[in-house]
This record gives structure tokens, sequence and C-alpha cells, in this order.
């Protein structure tokens, strides 16, 4: 079997190296990235939920200064407000996931990318051998 000299040799290793060091940059990106998301998704619910709550500890004194509170107007205005509570923390998990969603495709297309600039690197070696065994056969 043909085989490569040291410098080409060096050089394709020099290439998988490239290739691995840029994955791994990207990987960290995307994990800095999924932190700071999983930091403000939090920071972003707490800060909501606090003030839905802070909401709903007066509601029933804005009823019942209106002599409201027995009525079913104020059992009607707290099924609306539980609603609005329940869509803005769906709105606010809808959007966290979406953005969790495109950073996973991210990592998956980093995965992908690294596999191909890997096969392409195998593929110019493999090519390289040939071309070395087709001299030296060509040679005898």
């Amino acid at each position: 079997m043909a085989d490569l000299s040291p410098m080409e040799y060096a050089a394709f290793e020099q290439q998988r190296q490239a290739v691995d060091y840029g994955y791994a940059q990207n990987v960290t990106n995307i994990a800095a990235r999924q932190s700071m998301l999983d930091l403000q998704r939090s920071e972003e619910e707490r800060s909501l939920f606090e003030g839905l709550r802070r909401q709903r500890q007066q509601l029933p004194g804005a009823y019942a200064g209106r002599g409201l509170l027995r009525s079913g107007i104020y059992g009607r205005g707290l099924a609306d407000f539980e609603t609005n509570r329940l869509r803005a923390g769906q709105r606010l998990e809808r959007s966290y996931l979406q953005q969790g969603q495109q950073l996973a495709r991210e990592l998956s297309s980093a995965d992908i990318n690294r596999a191909m600039s890997l096969a392409d690197i195998e593929l110019q070696e493999a090519q390289r051998r040939s071309a070395i065994a087709a001299m030296l056969q060509g040679a005898m």
C-alpha cells in the first residue's frame, strides 16, 4: 500500500485538528447560549409570576371597592385572570421552547458539518494514497 510522506500525513492531521477545533468552538458557543437562555428564562418566569401574584392579590380589593366581591362578576373576573395567567405562561414557554429548538438545530448542524468535513479529508487522503499507488505501479 502506498503511504503518504510525513509532511502530507501532517497536513491531513492538521486539517482534522482544525475541523475538530472549529467544532469544539461551535459546541462551546451553543452551550454558552443555552446557559444564557436558561438563565434568562428563569428570570423572566420569576418576574412574570411575581407580577401576576401581585395582581392576583389586588383583585379582591378592586372588586370589593365597587361592591362586587360577592357577585358573579368577581368570579368571572377571577376566571379571566386565571385564563390570562395561563396564556402568559404558555406564551413565555413557547418562546423559550422555540429558541431552545433553534439551538438544538444549530448543534445538529455542527455535528453534520464536522462529519462531512472529516469525510472530505478522509476522501482526499484516500485519493492521494491512490495517486501514489498508481505512480508507483507505473514506475515498475
